[in-house]
């Protein structure tokens, strides 16, 4: 969707008006959602069967979430989609401004995401195991800002244990929304001490 110098113009007149500016950002987040569960879907090499199957519910669901109409979008269910379709996802307040470059760059190639095994950052890496953290915090320390890093893979690591806890125990995932302190973990300390020696 190629939109010339006068028609951006003309998107930009006409969000002026709150209700017209806020119909299309629904309009368009609602198309871009659906349009690339089904790119990426597709780019897979997933039915809609398969991927029902991937996420835990039927076909039917599949189909009415790629369907641009749609606007009933839920965290939890565009997570699990995202996870089936080996991505995550990313939720962000932007500006109606941005709008105007998306909508003028919102294109098949453009909602394509590699799958986690493709992503050329990971294979750049020598691909530490995330089962070691540890060893994992050294590695990003060595390259990255002190602690950058060490929270987010201690959180990830804590958020991994506690869903397979639950999921092998069906046991309420507890403290999910918790916020952690680096500094007060003991396996990140650790992590700090060899990175100092």
């Amino acid at each position: 969707m190629s939109k010339s110098h006068n028609d951006l113009n003309d998107l930009a007149e006409a969000f002026k008006d709150k209700e017209f500016r806020e119909s299309y950002a629904e309009d368009f987040l609602n198309t871009h959602i659906a349009s690339q569960i089904r790119v990426i879907r597709e780019q897979r090499e997933l039915t809609q069967e398969d991927l029902a199957e991937l996420v835990g519910t039927k076909q039917t669901g599949i189909s009415r979430v790629e369907n641009v109409n749609y606007s009933a979008w839920n965290i939890k269910t565009l997570k699990r989609l995202a996870f089936a379709l080996q991505c995550r996802l990313h939720v962000s307040f932007e500006t109606f401004g941005s709008l105007l470059e998306e909508g003028s760059s919102f294109s098949r190639s453009a909602l394509k995401r590699p799958s986690f095994e493709a992503d050329p950052i990971f294979a750049s890496y020598t691909k530490p195991s995330l089962k070691n953290s540890k060893s994992y915090v050294d590695a990003m320390s060595a390259s990255q800002a002190p602690g950058q890093h060490r929270g987010m893979i201690y959180r990830s690591e804590r958020l991994a244990s506690e869903r397979a806890d639950s999921q092998s125990a069906s046991v309420p995932k507890s403290g999910l929304q918790e916020e952690i302190n680096p500094s007060d973990s003991q396996p990140l300390q650790a992590a700090a001490e060899a990175q100092a020696s």
